[in-house]
Order: structure tokens, then C-alpha cells, then sequence
């Protein structure tokens, strides 16, 4: 029988904010394998996605010219979209290869521990090692899932706009008659972006002035602390009497900023005192689960609620932060604790989201 490793040391992981899995690896490849379903699909759909061109057969000459213009260009915008798309699925799969390496590590380290031959100290070190890099990792995926998701909205937007361009040419041959040819002509000059034009992200942190106007105390309260570094955070914690767990605190941190805000007795669910454990992603979704403050539909969320991510989609709570606003559906501004920013692979940092990876919300903001 196989010693499984990571099971035998999974509360020295957890408490450090690292996942663990079978010694097979199953949420690595459980994560894998969502990416390259996603990259799967994504090919398959360029088909879908593409417009076939077919010579225009209106009986206007003016207008086939310019519509076989509009559907050639938009032919042209449609493969330059897909290309970066896969490079960005590419890049991800990348990412997940550097997290297997980072598993194997993981298994090497609680192999040594197992038989003896290391220390607490450096294990502690290690994990702690482990986590910002895995923090790291995370968030450009995340990045990577946004940009994804701004290029398919671009997409969209181009080809909304390539077939309104022809409807109105369509518009105006059956209204104008003979008058038709100079109005086609002046329509027929569609500009369509390019993906060059497209602004991709190279990092998910932002301005704080992008969320700075909320009215919410609590996310006020944590924007003062925007780029700090995890050794300032935890003098600054542990000062104000606060929780600080060393490479896991971002639970930490989205509860600091709630007392802070409310003081201790008169956070909003009473969520400070009645949670069994303010520092576990995991305890904090089932204790809203248990209130009746859990939600995944992002229109029933405010700022100030809190906002918890499963990265690796087994429906585990991996990380939480402040929710702040929405952008639409596809991704949400925050602010966090223990992630990578301008300060370090383990800061606070506002940060804009992918909702992909978002497991739900708890809705403190209903008992306000």
C-alpha cells in the first residue's frame, strides 16, 4: 500500500493555507483537466465562432462590395481574437505544469518530515515557501482567465457590430431605392478593433480609486492598507490584537478589517463571535451556509460582503477577500489579504477578478 503523504500531514498543510490532495496528485489533475476542456472548447467553437464568407448577392453592387468588405474584416478580427486566446490558454497550461512541479515538492518535503530528517522550523519555512508561491501562480491564472474573458467580449462586440453594419446597409437599399449606392458607400467603411487595441491585463491588481467610493466601511477600512507587505500586516495585526497566521491570512485579514470596522460585538450576522473559526476559507462558507447568507448569485451581493474562491474547482474554500463592485458578470473588484501585488507575493492588494473562480459570497451586508 502507498503512503499517502500529503493525508498524513494535510493539518500541517491546511494550516498554512495549502491544499492537499492524494498522493496521485487529484486536484492538480482535476485542474488540468478543467483547462483542457476549456481549451477544447474554445477550439472547437472557432467554427462556430467565424462567419463564412459568401460573395453578397443583394443586386446592389455598392452594397456587396461593402458588405463583403465588413464580413472579410471581420473574418480577419475573428482569427487575430482566436490566436490570442490559445496563447493565453497556453499560458495557463504553463502555470498548471509549474503547480504540478510545486505538488512533487510538496510530496519530497512531507517524505523528509515523515522519516525524521527535518526540523519544524524548516518545514514551517517551507510551507510557508510553498504558499506564496502557489499564491502567485493562482493569481495569474486568474489573470489569464480575465483576459480570456475581455477578448471573447471584444469578439462579441465586433461581431455585433459587423452585423448591425450590414443590417443598416440592408436597411437602407430597401428604404432608398435608387439613392442607395452614395448612402452604402458612406457606411460601408466599418473599423472593427483589432485584438491589438484590447488592453490585456499583466497583472489583476488595480487602482484603489477604481473601488475607492464604495460607502462600505469595511472595504474603506481595508483600502488603507493597500500594498502593504505581509511582515507589515502582521505587526500591524498583531498590534491591534488581531489573528496573523503565517503564510495563511487572508482570512485573517477580511476579518481584521470587519472588527476594525465594526468592533468585535457589533459585526454585521454577529459573524465575529458566532463564526466557530474566522481564520479557515472553509469554516467561514460553512458558517454562512448555516446563516443564510451564502449565495452564488453575484446580483445579491454588496460591498463589503465577503467573496471566497475555490482555484482549483473541487468545491473547497481556498482563499477569501472584501468584495467591492462588479464589472458584469465576468469579473468582480476586490480587496485582499495574502495575495501577490506591488508589495511581494504576500500583500494586500485591490485586485480585479475573474468570477470563474469565485465559489460564492456571504452576504453580510443583509444583516445591515
Amino acid at each position: 500500500m502507498t503512503f499517502d503523504y500529503n493525508a498524513a500531514f494535510k493539518g500541517i498543510f491546511e494550516s498554512f493555507g495549502i491544499k492537499t490532495t492524494s498522493a496521485s496528485g487529484g486536484g492538480i489533475n482535476a485542474v488540468k483537466s478543467l483547462i483542457a476542456a476549456k481549451a477544447e472548447k474554445t477550439e472547437g467553437e472557432d467554427e462556430l465562432q467565424s462567419v463564412a464568407i459568401e460573395p453578397a448577392d443583394t443586386g446592389n453592387e455598392e452594397a456587396d462590395e461593402a458588405i463583403d468588405k465588413i464580413n472579410e474584416q471581420l473574418q480577419e478580427t475573428e482569427e487575430n481574437y482566436q490566436k490570442q486566446i490559445k496563447q493565453c490558454y497556453q499560458q495557463i497550461q504553463t502555470l498548471q505544469n509549474q503547480l504540478s512541479s510545486i505538488s512533487k515538492q510538496e510530496q519530497t518535503m512531507s517524505y523528509q518530515a515523515y522519516g525524521g530528517s527535518t526540523g519544524a522550523e524548516q518545514i514551517n519555512q517551507t510551507l510557508m515557501s510553498i504558499a506564496e508561491q502557489k499564491n502567485e501562480i493562482y493569481d495569474k491564472i486568474d489573470m489569464m482567465l480575465l483576459n480570456i474573458s475581455e477578448l471573447e467580449e471584444a469578439l462579441a462586440e465586433a461581431q455585433e457590430k459587423a452585423q448591425k453594419s450590414i443590417d443598416d446597409i440592408m436597411e437602407q437599399i430597401a428604404q432608398m431605392g435608387d439613392n442607395a449606392p452614395a448612402a452604402v458607400t458612406a457606411i460601408g467603411d466599418v473599423q472593427l478593433a483589432q485584438p491589438s487595441e484590447v488592453k490585456l491585463s499583466t497583472s489583476n491588481a488595480i487602482s484603489t480609486s477604481s473601488i475607492s467610493n464604495t460607502g462600505n466601511g469595511a472595504v474603506n477600512t481595508a483600502l488603507k492598507y493597500d500594498d502593504k507587505s505581509a511582515s507589515e500586516m502582521k505587526d500591524i495585526m498583531k498590534n491591534a490584537g488581531a489573528k496573523y497566521h503565517d503564510g495563511a491570512w487572508c482570512a485573517d485579514f477580511v476579518s481584521f478589517a470587519i472588527q476594525e470596522t465594526y468592533g468585535k460585538d457589533n459585526s454585521p450576522g454577529n459573524f465575529l463571535n458566532s463564526c466557530p473559526n474566522t481564520s479557515s476559507c472553509q469554516t467561514i462558507k460553512n458558517w454562512a451556509s448555516s446563516n443564510d447568507c451564502w449565495t452564488t448569485n453575484l446580483n445579491n451581493v454588496k460591498s463589503g460582503d465577503i467573496v471566497v474562491y475555490d482555484w482549483d474547482g473541487d468545491g473547497h474554500a481556498d482563499h477569501v477577500g472584501l468584495f467591492a463592485s462588479s464589472n458584469g458578470a465576468s469579473s468582480i473588484n476586490t480587496v485582499e489579504g495574502n495575495t501577490s501585488g506591488a508589495a511581494g507575493k504576500s500583500c494586500v492588494e485591490a485586485k480585479k477578478r475573474s468570477t470563474g473562480k469565485v465559489l460564492g459570497y456571504v452576504t453580510l451586508s443583509q444583516f445591515q
